[in-house]
């Protein structure tokens, strides 16, 4: 009996995490434990994770708990696409956890955050992460600590607010070295690699890419593809090319083809042909489709955010714009037609994600002002009309950024944006 009310006292104070360890001592010692206990014991088997599920949920499992029946109907409402339904039920727990468990108030809290992010709702999903981050942190549990951190660290990053995010992924990356939640190393690295890629420090990221991707090797075989495809664009990026292109045709995937399409955009060779786009495309369909369930960068960045107000992933929408540029612009063989429909193409994706507050939106808008340049033969009133709403959205993306060396990086340094940069001085737009 005394040894039943110790470590009851000690989970009580979080000083031992509910799991089905300690729920099996309890039984042992004849325990008579609270269905918050329970509900704690259900959370901390990390069922409802995103990057990290385990099999699907049994009704057993939440039978007879009705916090966790519900809690449940809402996790299946958000994956089958219904975000209201699943955010009413969600907002209804909230207090209804407050009362009775940690654990299930911080996933509850996670799941508001995240369906904020899915309707691209950055500012609300920031300021749910950060609550989600405190109730974490009240439970001591490390793995939740990771979780909430790194999708803070995400949230920050997708607002190009890269100093906090960068505060954000060095507390994650104690909390890994403290907990030893080697899981969330790759993802670690790989954030880090996005954000130098992004301030155009594509050495600096190269050497985070080539961290992730060789700890994945070795642990997390399901996340080794992405970050060596990375590794291989920030190779490009950094003046690698050949190197870099020769990496992408050896992991040959869709996310590599889309990267390759880039690389023939960034640095075109004479000998470069059509036939070698056109055979990229016709690659990149079918692995697309074969791979439509696997992870990729933008799985938990990008995808998480876009796909629900783009209505495809982002990759997808990334090659169909690099593509009809490349044909409006770069092509020797597309007819006149063929290219003011890829021009048309290329313009109404840009202008969607300009709408959507996509803050990559300027590298489209840019395009959009080097095709009709191409398209026209001169500087039309269309060109340089997309050309100063691509200077407005980078402009407003460097607007968190409070130190100047970093604006500067992100604007001069950023391989797209210097592009822009330089085009933007010349027409007096800077």
């Amino acid at each position: 009996a005394y040894i039943a009310r110790f470590l009851f006292a000690l989970y009580e104070s979080v000083g031992l995490d509910a799991c089905i360890s300690l729920q099996n001592v309890f039984d042992m010692l004849k325990v008579e434990y609270s269905e918050s206990f329970i509900i704690d014991v259900f959370f901390n088997l990390k069922k409802y994770d995103p990057l990290f599920p385990l099999n699907s949920v049994s009704e057993n499992s939440v039978s007879g708990i009705p916090l966790l029946e519900k809690y449940n109907t809402a996790y299946n409402l958000q994956n089958e696409g219904n975000f209201v339904d699943a955010f009413s039920i969600a907002k209804e727990l909230s207090s209804s956890f407050h009362k009775y468990s940690l654990s299930g108030e911080y996933k509850n809290l996670f799941l508001l955050a995240f369906l904020y992010l899915k309707n691209n709702n950055i500012n609300d999903s920031l300021t749910y992460y950060a609550y989600a981050l405190e109730i974490a942190k009240t439970t001591k549990n490390s793995f939740f600590l990771c979780e909430a951190l790194f999708f803070l660290g995400v949230v920050y990053f997708l607002k190009k607010d890269f100093q906090n995010a960068f505060v954000v992924l060095q507390e994650l990356g104690k909390c890994i070295s403290l907990s030893f939640r080697q899981e969330w190393k790759v993802l670690y690295l790989f954030m880090q690699g996005r954000i130098y890629i992004e301030l155009g420090q594509a050495n600096i990221a190269e050497t985070f890419f080539k961290l992730a991707k060789d700890f994945a090797n070795l642990y997390f075989p399901e996340f080794k593809t992405f970050c060596a495809t990375w590794y291989a664009r920030a190779c490009i990026y950094g003046g690698k090319v050949e190197s870099g292109r020769t990496l992408l045709k050896e992991i040959f995937s869709s996310e590599s083809l889309l990267f390759l399409l880039e690389a023939s955009i960034l640095f075109p060779s004479a000998d470069y042909s059509d036939e070698e786009v056109f055979d990229l495309k016709k690659k990149y369909d079918v692995q697309a489709k074969q791979e439509s369930d696997k992870m990729n960068g933008f799985s938990f960045i990008e995808n998480v955010a876009w796909i629900n107000i783009y209505k495809m992933p982002y990759m997808d929408r990334m090659f169909s714009q690099f593509y009809s540029y490349y044909i409006v612009a770069l092509s020797k063989k597309e007819s006149r037609k063929t290219r003011e429909e890829n021009l048309t193409k290329l313009s109404n994706l840009a202008l969607e994600g300009l709408y959507a507050k996509d803050g990559t939106s300027s590298l489209w808008l840019y395009l959009c002002y080097e095709a009709h340049l191409k398209f026209d033969g001169e500087k039309s009133g269309m060109a340089l009309g997309f050309l100063s709403k691509a200077c407005r959205v980078m402009q407003q993306s460097s607007m968190l950024m409070y130190e100047a060396d970093m604006r500067d990086k992100f604007m001069k340094q950023n391989i797209w944006n210097a592009k822009l940069f330089k085009i933007a001085s010349e027409n007096k737009l800077i």
